[in-house]
């Protein structure tokens, strides 16, 4: 028998898309489509907190190729039995990380088989075999519909991965993600919710400063301590940070921060010791790893997320100096991987740094919401990331080893480079920055070209930068 509870309304379903390669290379063999697998929430318009079952409806869908069969299951208002034979599903075919994209990894073959076999014998339900049965395009990814308090969540994020079949290697995902993000930046907001599988519209539901949401959410924001500890940080020409001098002299931009009179602000966000927090009855923050906090009822844990944005708001620049994601740190700090209901609400770098952005806008004057002009993404060490570099200086004539200090490497959108350099882990974000703020923009914004160099800084790794165009309608990228 199913129990209730107050939880809030909104429900979060996967949503599957199927591609036909942008540009298959010679470099590789790519698959001629795959499916993408993208965290993407189905939600009302309100924010209520309302009586709702324990256990939500759970769906597990098979994504074909045009051939294939989609199979699916639906257990509703599941007993606490069933519940915790899907979380035995989930960990048996491994984690769903973070970043707006959700990777579901199929891992494990007698436990998957296990698991279905158990979840016929309790719901009778059609199930199709494990992704180490299947072949070329198709792909297998639960579904799990679950409860916020916020409405219109749509988390896209950029940090998140996604897992597929062997032969869907991270250079043909990250241009397929690329070409995708381009098609939704040039499209109205009703076409780019379309291309995600929304129902109406893909823009953020976060808008503005977000400073109650964030604190609502668990986030220590940008208290003066930290603001005073991060400055230094955007003090762009210091040999102690990072050496931009001659990026920003060329971009007429300057390199100080706001302390000594400068337009740069950093901006730290941390996921703990936050006001949000219960303390202890003397009045103090447990360790990190045992904090807590409610959100509509609901308990919620630290998970030791940190993000250093760095804003211009008169030279129009966003800087991604540091970013921990919720679900990399949730795993780091409790020491097992965190499920998507465990984590903030509010998590994607797009989300944080258009609140950042907002609230240098509004403390500028002059400044403009609509003035974005470039997204910088700092000291990039990502491994996946950096194969993808590696990949697109291969691909140069005559091909190149290693980044180049500035102005390295320029690669146009119309290019697959730099396709899949937009659609590499760390560059995502800028791009649903752009797509899911139309409104607030004042019309399409695009990514035309991104640039790979290193700092001044000897040891440096490489830095993206993005160039955001005035309109999309001379960029024609399809998908």
């Amino acid at each position: 028998m199913s129990t209730t509870k107050a939880t809030p309304t909104t429900t979060y379903p996967f949503v599957f898309t199927t591609y036909t390669n942008p540009s298959p290379s010679a470099q590789s063999a790519y698959p001629t489509t795959y499916t993408e697998t993208t965290w993407l929430p189905r939600v009302s318009a309100d924010t209520r907190c309302a009586s709702a079952t324990a256990y939500p409806s759970i769906q597990a869908t098979s994504a074909a190729g045009s051939t294939g069969a989609a199979a699916s299951l639906d257990v509703t208002h599941a007993t606490t039995s069933k519940a915790g034979l899907f979380t035995f599903l989930l960990l048996a075919v491994g984690p769903l990380e973070d970043l707006d994209l959700f990777r579901v990894a199929i891992k494990m073959k007698s436990l998957l088989v296990t698991a279905l076999a158990l979840l016929l014998a309790f719901v009778g339900a059609r199930v199709v075999p494990g992704t180490d049965t299947l072949q070329g395009n198709r792909t297998l990814a639960l579904v799990k519909s679950f409860n916020t308090s916020t409405a219109k969540e749509q988390f896209f994020d950029s940090a998140a991965s996604i897992n597929t079949v062997a032969d869907q290697d991270p250079w043909t995902l990250s241009v397929a993600r690329g070409t995708k993000l381009l098609q939704g930046m040039k499209s109205s907001d009703a076409a780019a919710a379309t291309l995600y599988g929304l129902d109406s519209t893909a823009e953020s539901p976060f808008d503005g400063t977000l400073t109650s949401k964030l604190l609502e959410w668990g986030y220590n924001d940008n208290t003066p301590a930290m603001q005073k500890l991060h400055d230094a940080e955007c003090n762009m020409a210091s040999p102690s940070g990072h050496m931009l001098s001659r990026t920003l002299l060329d971009l007429g931009l300057p390199t100080t921060p706001k302390s000594q009179g400068g337009p740069n602000e950093c901006f730290h966000i941390e996921h703990f010791d936050s006001p949000a927090m219960t303390k202890t009855p003397t009045g103090f923050f447990p360790p990190k790893t045992n904090q807590f906090y409610t959100v509509c009822d609901t308990s919620y844990r630290a998970t030791g997320a940190e993000h250093t944005i760095g804003i211009n708001a008169a030279g129009g620049a966003v800087f991604a100096l540091n970013l921990v994601s919720a679900a990399s740190a949730a795993r780091r700090t409790w020491g097992v991987k965190p499920t998507p209901d465990q984590l903030p609400h509010i998590r994607s770098v797009s989300d944080l740094a258009w609140a950042f952005w907002n609230r240098a806008v509004g403390a500028t004057p002059g400044a403009r919401v609509q003035g974005i002009k470039y997204f910088f993404v700092a000291m990039i060490i990502n491994a996946e990331t950096n194969r993808i570099v590696r990949r697109a200086l291969l691909g140069l004539e005559p091909p190149r080893e290693e980044v180049g200090a500035w102005p390295g490497h320029e690669f146009a959108m119309e290019s697959e480079a730099g396709r899949a350099l937009l659609g590499s882990p760390v560059g995502r974000w800028a791009g649903y920055f752009l797509m899911q703020h139309k409104r607030q923009l004042g019309g399409d914004r695009v990514i035309d070209r991104v640039r790979v160099f290193k700092s001044e800084k000897a040891g440096s790794f490489p830095y993206f930068l993005f160039y955001v165009a005035e309109s999309g309608a001379a960029l024609d990228v399809k998908l």
